[in-house]
């Protein structure tokens, strides 16, 4: 039994179960289902146009599934602590800058006094020796 055999039993198989008899007419199902529905099928007259270039639909593809993936579907949600931040932001920004020039000017003050203070340039040490212990370390 080849291939063709079979799929042309089950093309034929498939074709039986889904088409309609309806006044000596022959429907597919879905033709019937719009029939029954009161809608006119719509014909193209458009040929179908195939490419040769198969290896670019799959980078087509991959690049359709990547912009849809990274497309926005729906705008966020406007948050509504967006309104106090630019009040705690600024208040934040003036703590930090209250501390940094308090810690600047305590450090600058400190270092001021201390180059201020009068401490000599050059310590001079004396040392004195008692005349009786000279008079014995000559003689």
């Amino acid at each position: 039994m080849s291939n063709a055999t079979v799929y042309e039993n089950l093309y034929n198989n498939m074709k039986n179960r889904f088409t309609v008899v309806n006044e000596n007419a022959e429907y597919t199902l879905g033709e019937y289902m719009l029939m029954k529905a009161g809608k006119k099928q719509e014909s193209t007259t458009l040929p179908a146009v195939r490419s040769s270039a198969s290896a670019n639909t799959a980078v087509v593809a991959f690049v359709k599934y990547v912009n849809d993936k990274l497309t926005v579907k729906t705008p966020p949600v406007k948050d509504k602590t967006i309104r106090a931040f630019p009040f705690r932001t600024a208040a934040a920004a003036f703590a930090s800058a209250l501390i940094t020039c308090s810690l600047i000017i305590s450090f600058g003050s400190v270092t001021a006094h201390t180059l201020n203070s009068d401490t000599p340039a050059s310590i001079e040490i004396v040392e004195e020796i008692p005349e009786s212990e000279f008079e014995a370390e000559n003689k």
